[in-house]
């Protein structure tokens, strides 16, 4: 059989397969893929491969091959048997939770590099999967203890319940009992909260049998020796209260209600059960407060950094400046120190109410403001996950024309804002890109994309 050593190989249609499920391979690694895997090029498919890095050569099984997709090549889906050829940059998992230590969780899957080689991996991934050509990719103060806010996932076992997180492709929970990336203050209360409702007795949601108690638990720091405990249940009926009571280690903890289906977590309102409703803390040099249901960036000392490039100095005098998705009020504080003025919106409640303003979609908010012929001069938008979309493109370039000089975004899903930069293209051009390494040890990646408004057509 051939094997290719290239990640270059044409897309073949109707090609009959000689690569089978169940076969023994030996590959070598050339690119990287979707999640983070390792690629290698066989027969023409993409065999992606977990805990494999590039340029590296090892033993694999097909686990599955996927059905063929136009202008795509097939894809296959392989377990390491051996790694047969392991480069420098190898290094054992620092948490004793890695799948490939002592636990299961999946979570850290690039745990197996170094942080530096890390982020090569990923400015390579970005060029070749989305076409998005990084000039400078930056690091955060730390690659452990980073996270400020995690979500984890209740289940109850023999030994009583643990707090964890899905396992990849699965609804299976690994425990998170020794996690290397967790703040030690969320991770000391997470351990409290599991030793303490196992002692209480309180039973973890069984999402199958639609029975138990505890279903999710939400955990935030402000990194000054506090933490916010959010307890998430499936039904009204419940013994979190107990559980509440006895958490020295959280400064406060509610309660949120998430009954629906699904992996949604935050519920639609909270209860205080005891201590602290908010959160104080420093970020980008602004105070705020986050409540139980308030977005916090998992690692604000990274995040603050794409922050300041996202609020900085715009070219020229800037009158008017909107904030678009502001959240806390981060982005808008730092704004307004190179901003006369600045207009901020966000969607959600809480958010809304420590801006100061009603709940507002960004794409009404601009529609409204171009209604009432605002003319900015430079905009910010840090979107969800999905980014701007096709009606907030539409309406920035409707500002384009109308004057506007700057646009700035900051975006943590690279194929949204390939998307959004497209959608841009014909009344903005991208000056810089910068990508922040807000979470090590995963694919994900923080985005700061500068573009200026081409010259107007009339």
């Amino acid at each position: 059989m051939a094997l290719s050593t290239t990640a270059t190989a044409p897309v073949v249609k109707g090609m009959v397969l000689t690569v089978k499920v169940g076969e023994r391979l030996q590959v070598h690694a050339t690119a990287v893929g979707q999640d983070g895997d390792a690629v290698a090029v066989v027969d023409g498919i993409d065999v992606y491969a977990p805990h494999l890095l590039v340029g590296e050569r090892a033993l694999i099984r097909i686990e599955n091959i996927g059905r063929e997709v136009p202008e795509r090549r097939r894809r296959a889906h392989a377990l390491v048997l051996e790694v047969l050829g392991p480069i420098p940059e190898r290094v054992s998992p620092e948490c004793h939770d890695h799948e490939l230590r002592e636990g299961r969780c999946s979570g850290c899957p690039w745990m197996i590099a170094t942080p530096a080689f890390q982020r090569d991996q990923k400015r390579i991934w970005l060029e070749s999967e989305f076409g998005l050509i990084v000039s400078e990719f930056v690091a955060g103060p730390s690659d452990y203890g980073y996270r400020w806010s995690s979500k984890r996932v209740a289940r109850s076992n023999s030994g009583g319940l643990r707090l964890g997180s899905f396992r990849r492709g699965t609804h299976q929970v690994a425990d998170m009992g020794s996690c290397a990336v967790d703040h030690p203050d969320i991770a000391a209360c997470a351990r409290q909260i599991a030793e303490l409702a196992t002692t209480l007795a309180i039973p973890a949601y069984d999402e199958r049998a639609r029975t138990g108690d505890l279903r999710y638990v939400w955990l935030k720091t402000n990194g000054e020796g506090e933490v916010l405990v959010t307890l998430i249940t499936a039904s009204t009926t419940t013994r979190v209260h107990e559980l509440a009571e006895g958490l020295t280690t959280a400064a406060g903890v509610a309660w949120s209600v998430q009954s629906s289906e699904g992996n949604a977590i935050r519920g639609s309102a909270v209860e205080i059960l005891r201590g602290k409703g908010t959160l104080e803390l420093e970020l980008a040099g602004q105070r705020i407060e986050v409540g139980p249901l308030g977005f916090l960036q998992p690692n604000p000392r990274a995040a603050e950094l794409a922050y300041r490039e996202l609020c900085s100095s715009p070219s020229s005098t800037a009158r008017l400046g909107f904030d678009l998705y502001a959240g806390a009020g981060v982005t808008t504080a730092l704004l307004a120190q190179v901003c006369e003025r600045v207009v901020a919106c966000d969607a959600s409640i809480e958010s809304a109410a420590a801006l100061g303003t009603p709940p507002e979609t960004a794409v009404s908010f601009l529609e409204r403001e171009l209604a009432a012929a605002s003319r900015p001069d430079i905009v910010i938008a840090n979107p969800p996950r999905s980014g701007i979309g096709e009606a907030g493109c539409t309406a920035l370039l409707a500002f384009a024309e109308a004057g506007l000089g700057e646009l700035r975004i900051m975006s943590c899903n690279p194929a949204a804002l390939k998307r959004d930069l497209e959608r841009l293209a014909s009344g903005f051009e991208l000056t810089s890109l910068h990508a922040y390494d807000t979470l090590p040890h995963t694919p994900h990646v923080e985005l700061v994309a500068k573009l200026h408004a081409r010259a107007r057509t009339r």
